[in-house]
């Protein structure tokens, strides 16, 4: 309905296309601290944008007001702005026949009370402080619990709605020996509040901390090396703009110019995969009412595909692969993976460790940001894990840096695991076993 007012406001107006994109989010959050509620906080937010074409020039406006004055208010800014640009430009709007529905919401978590909520964490914070008694204290147990709404219409008869529910529950703590102290943290995304997944949160957690304590440097020195399955979806989450066909066009990815080549080991396939079940970014069309498709980007090593929205598929001659995102009403459409994905092999995490004479374990990188090049790939990370001697874990290790070349190290895969697990931006990678990675240590 608001959307349909605004279309009306911006013909009104004299805008020739229109198209209205709006977005609701309702939040709830709090963190236990000594079995105390902490930082409840319940809210609602909602905005809208509108863009709107005239004589071939284009505006945007933003608001988070959706009364009827408002609605209008922002088709007159919209006209104003555009009637003020002086250069045109290449505006597409996606035409639609048959309004799009796309709910992928849970409502069970919603059928608990606030107080249900609060106490499953309070036994949650209380199992991790039993669970060891090196377990010092908890410094955070969270819940928060998402749902959000979009709508996206146009004037060319385009209608779509998207709606969907997170919920999340987070735990670290502080584990000592007498010596130093050390953190683990673990997360999980929950549908239901359940002893299992309450279980998995506490072990994980107290496992990583209780792990690290008494660690060690190891020299410096190129070893046989294990990327834990968080740590590769890490760093491919941190690099995944090479595939972005924006990036390509622009000469910022090394990926330029190499479709069709072998870009890392036979043992790599890569997919954007939007239908994944329980995907954290599963949709049915984006945010330019593009129907999703799964795209191949990586096929046994080969590079086969970019990611296209509307915008780079026409520089391009191509169409768009779905890929057209808004990171929030007021920003506008860019290029970004639903469920970027590599697929996972055939061997375990103990598997791989058994064929290891010695070498490492990467469970833990710091700075992604400021130690990673997104434009060679090149990265120099501090990293934590552990010793592998004869095929088993030996002790933890820390203070040490691995530095690479993402792509080169993905051409030394020796194997892959079947694990893996997601992260919140919808990205997984398996256990890497590479043959052999520069490590800074002593």
């Amino acid at each position: 309905m608001i959307a349909e007012t605004l279309l009306k406001f911006a013909r009104e107006e004299g805008l020739e296309e229109a198209e209205v994109y709006q977005s609701q989010t309702q939040t709830l959050r709090f963190d236990i601290l000594d079995q105390q509620s902490r930082q409840f906080v319940v809210s609602d937010s909602s905005g809208l944008s509108l863009r709107g074409t005239r004589k071939g020039r284009c505006a945007s406006v933003y608001s988070e007001k959706t009364d009827e004055a408002s609605l209008q208010a922002s088709a007159v800014q919209c006209r104003k702005l555009a009637d003020a640009l002086e250069t045109e430009d290449t505006v597409l709007f996606t035409p639609g026949q048959t309004p799009m529905t796309d709910d992928r919401s849970d409502k069970t978590l919603a059928k608990h009370t606030a107080s249900e909520k609060i106490e499953f964490m309070k036994k949650i914070e209380a199992a991790a402080l039993k669970k060891d008694s090196r377990i010092q204290r908890v410094s955070a147990c969270g819940y928060q619990e998402v749902a959000s709404l979009t709508t996206l219409a146009n004037t060319q008869g385009l209608q779509g709605t998207r709606s969907s529910t997170l919920g999340l529950i987070t735990l670290s703590v502080i584990a000592s020996d007498g010596k130093e102290q050390t953190n683990g943290f673990s997360w999980r995304s929950i549908k239901d509040l359940t002893s299992q997944d309450a279980d998995e949160l506490v072990e994980e957690a107290v496992q990583e901390a209780v792990s690290k304590l008494s660690a060690v440097r190891i020299p410096s020195g190129r070893y046989p090396a294990i990327l834990r399955y968080d740590v590769a979806t890490d760093l491919l989450g941190s690099l995944w703009s090479m595939f972005s066909s924006e990036q390509i066009q622009k000469d910022l990815s090394v990926l330029k110019d190499r479709q069709g080549q072998a870009v890392m080991s036979p043992l790599i396939t890569i997919v954007d995969d939007p239908q994944l079940p329980d995907g954290f970014v599963s949709c049915d069309f984006d945010d330019e009412g593009v129907p999703n498709q799964r795209t191949v980007l990586v096929e046994k090593g080969v590079f086969k595909e970019a990611l296209y929205d509307r915008k780079s598929a026409l520089k391009a001659n191509r169409v768009s692969t779905g890929n057209g995102f808004k990171n929030g009403c007021s920003s506008p459409v860019q290029i970004s993976p639903t469920n970027l994905l590599v697929e996972p092999g055939d061997q375990s995490l103990d598997a791989m460790m058994a064929q290891m004479e010695e070498g490492v374990l990467i469970t833990d990188l710091q700075g992604l940001h400021a130690g990673l090049n997104p434009l060679t790939t090149d990265f120099s990370l501090q990293a934590s894990g552990f010793k592998i001697e004869k095929g088993q874990i030996a002790y933890p290790i820390h203070l040490i840096t691995i530095a690479a070349n993402y792509l080169e190290m993905m051409n030394s895969i020796v194997a892959l695991g079947n694990d893996g697990r997601q992260d919140l931006n919808g990205v997984r990678c398996s256990s890497l076993y590479v043959e052999n990675l520069a490590i800074s240590g002593e």
